[in-house]
Parts: C-alpha cells; structure tokens; sequence
C-alpha cells in the first residue's frame, strides 16, 4: 500500500473507532496509483483526500472500495482510449509504430452472367413506365430495352472490366405470332454468348425498341439453352443467369396437341422449376409488374388459373438467389426505373469495387478506406456512398455509390489500420454513360 492511502486508511479507521469529531462527517476518501506519490489534505468537513494523475480507488468509512477513474491523462481518461491509440494533447489518436496498410486483391471472381430476356407477344403490353400519370404509356419492351441500354452502359464503366456478359432471348427473333410451335422457338446457343467485355455485344444483340415482339414464353427450353451454355464455359468463377419475364412459363413440348392449338400457351409448365433447382447454376429472377393475382381461364395466350406470383417465387427460391427481402424472394419492377435500380444493384458486387485484405483487420483495429487520400465513410449498408465490410469476419471491404463510381474512373485506393483520420471528400461527380 502506498504511503498516502495508507495514512488516510489509518485516518478513516481512528474516526470508525472513536466516533466523528463534533460537526464534521467523518468522510475519508482515498486517490491513488501504483506510480505516482499521492498528497493528502483535510477540509473543514472532516474528509481527507489523496489525489494522484491516473487511476482512481475510493475507499469509504463502511469499508467499499471502488476503481473508476476519474483523473486525467493530459486532457482523457485511459479508460477512453481504445487499444492502438495513445491519449496525445486530451485526444485519443492511433498509436503511430500501429499505423499500417493490408494487401489489397479482387475479392470476387470475374462472373459470368447471362441476361435471360423476355420479348414475348405481352411485352408489348402499354405500362406506366415512370409511374407518372402525366406522360404517355410505352411498351414494356421498350422499358426493358431502355434498362438493358443502361445497364450495359454500367457493365461498360467498370473498372477493371469485371464481368463476362451474354444475351439470350426468350422466344428467338425467329419466333411467330402464330398459335403453333413457331411461337416458342429459342436459339440452340444465346444471342450473343457470355465473354469478357461483351457489351457491345449485346447490345447488337438487343432488338430494337420498336420492335413488335411476338411469341409466347418458352422459359423451360431457353433456360435449358442458358444453363448448357453457362456449364460449358471455362473458368471456376460464379456463373449466373438472369433470367427477366413479365409472365408465366408456357411453350412446353408435353402441351403440344394439333387438335388444341391454344393448349400450348393456356398451360403452365410447372418443370421449369425443377430444371432450375437441379442445374447446379444460379438463377435470378426479375419480375416486370407481376400481380398476385390468378389468371382467368381465358384463350389469351397466357396459362390459365394460375398465380405467377407464387410460381415465380418458386422458381427464385430452386434458382438458389431468393431476394433477401424474403417473400416474393423474386425481385418485381413496378417501373422503368425501378427496373434499373433492381438489376444495377443484382450486377454491382462484381463492378471491380470489392477486395480481399491481408492481413485481415482484428475486431479492435481501426480501418479507414481513403479514395484519392480522402476518408469514405463506412455504412451499414451499401445503398448510398462509402463503403462496407463485405464479409462478418472483416476480411472483404465493398466500395460502394459514388466511392466506386470514383474507383472506376481511375482513383486511388487506399485501406490503413489504426492511422490517424484524415478529411472526408466531397462527392465526386459520375463520367457520362457510352453510346447512347
């Protein structure tokens, strides 16, 4: 026991034994460390008290004792400070011998995505596009052009390229409008098979906006095409498909009957399921303004008496990518621009802006991502800018908004562990689409 908090031990253990001197409190209290001499003092009331520059113990006259500490260490409790850092002038900063930076590599395979899209006979239904009354009504075709435009646009802009694209069609350009087979012709091999910087690719691919798309919906037979494909590719990176419809499967060869044309559209094909779940690829799907809804027993070109909502949810959850917002588990576009914002989000983990670190940061480290020197903000989600870890164990981070926009155009990257914090930038402003 150091000399202080022995004298004032010694002091409170007199006033227990003998009682308070007349009018006083008969309080004594007792501060000190294991380095620092204490001063010891006695005020009018009766407490003494000894105070030194760190750690606190307080002992009463019912003989508790207590360790918070309440003196300071040039402006900050130790206590404030966290592993890594050192209290410097009231302020705890990160401990310089602690300041470091991790190996950066891609956290993510280039993958090889395969745009699955729908030009069936109802893609020329008439939508509220942007969901404003006051504007004309287009085509869910166009809608859709317009979205893939975008998207590619996006694709193109990654830095460096990190997907392998294709385009498959649903039925081919090929297909009819006759109620026969004619409808429900799609490609041996896609449109334009997946490749390394396929973009203009599949844009030549695309029909145009104005096309008068016909068929009906083949989704068993082009999925059947899409997956061959996919397994046939070299590479051990993920290999998924994206597979876009506004409608239920139709087209099955089992429905085929020459004394009932209408059969093959007004039945369902409940395989497309089970092809799905057994493939072994992934599939997502989007959905263009499902309602949940059964459809009417009607000779209409669509299955009769089913709900395509529950159907195309089955089929999400055996595509293996549910969304996580649970049921539907597909993603469904009320709009045009929610169409974009579905598939830039579906596609944007492979956009070159995710890394594996090495080391990987401990739990008590402070990491700080800095574009072109500048701290980005980390968030909880990857919704707006800043960035994310991308794994629980901390071992991925994800640049994400106008911080990957920034990385793809060219800008630094830098990650540091316990390193003094440095400015937060201003958003950087975005490069202008190609081609449009």
């Amino acid at each position: 026991m150091k000399p202080a908090a022995a004298a004032l031990s010694a002091l409170a253990l007199l006033f227990a034994c003998n009682g308070d001197p007349p009018d006083q409190t008969g309080t004594a209290t007792a501060t000190a460390t294991d380095t620092t001499d204490a001063t010891t003092t006695t005020d009018t009331a009766g407490s003494a008290t000894a105070t030194a520059t760190t750690t606190t113990t307080t002992t009463t006259t019912d003989g508790t004792a207590t360790g918070e500490s309440t003196t300071d260490q040039d402006g900050c409790r130790l206590i404030d400070c966290a592993p890594g850092f050192t209290c410097v002038d009231g302020v705890c900063e990160p401990t310089p011998d602690t300041c470091s930076s991790p190996q950066l590599s891609s956290g993510l395979e280039r993958p090889a995505i395969l745009l699955v899209a729908d030009k069936s006979g109802s893609m020329l239904t008439l939508w509220d596009s942007d969901d404003d009354p006051n504007t004309p009504a287009i085509t869910r075709w166009r809608s859709l052009y317009n979205v893939l435009e975008s998207l590619i646009n996006i694709i193109a802009n990654f830095h460096p390229p990190g997907v392998a694209l294709g385009l498959q069609l649903y039925p081919s350009n090929q297909a009819t409008a006759a109620l026969d087979a004619s409808a429900c012709l799609v490609e041996d091999v896609p449109e334009a098979p997946v490749g390394p910087m396929n973009e203009i690719g599949v844009l030549i691919a695309l029909p145009a906006p104005d096309t008068e798309v016909a068929g009906g919906t083949p989704a068993r037979k082009v999925l059947t095409s899409a997956i061959t494909h996919l397994k046939q590719l070299p590479g051990e990176g993920p290999k998924l498909i994206i597979f876009i419809t506004d409608g239920a499967a139709n087209c099955s060869p089992e429905a085929e009957n020459p004394l009932n044309v209408n059969k093959l559209f007004e039945t369902y094909d409940p395989q497309v399921i089970d092809l799905v779940g057994q493939s072994g690829v992934g599939v997502i799907v989007v959905g263009i303004d499902i309602k949940d809804e059964f459809s009417p027993k009607a000779p209409d070109g669509e299955p009769d008496s089913i709900n395509t909502f529950e159907e195309l949810a089955a089929l999400a959850v055996a595509g293996g990518h549910p969304s996580p917002g649970g049921f539907p588990f597909f993603y469904n576009a009320t709009d045009e621009n929610e169409l974009l914002e579905l598939l830039t989000q579906l596609v944007s983990p492979f956009n070159g802006c995710q890394f594996a670190l090495d080391p990987v940061p401990g739990p008590d480290d402070a990491v700080q991502v800095l574009v072109n020197d500048m701290a980005v903000l980390q968030q909880a989600t990857c919704d707006g800018a800043g960035w994310i870890f991308a794994k629980q164990d901390r071992s991925e981070i994800r640049l994400c908004g106008d911080a990957c926009a920034a990385f793809q155009r060219g800008a630094d990257l830098t990650v540091e562990y316990n390193c003094p914090a440095k400015e937060t930038p201003t958003p950087p402003v975005l490069e202008r689409p190609i081609g449009r």
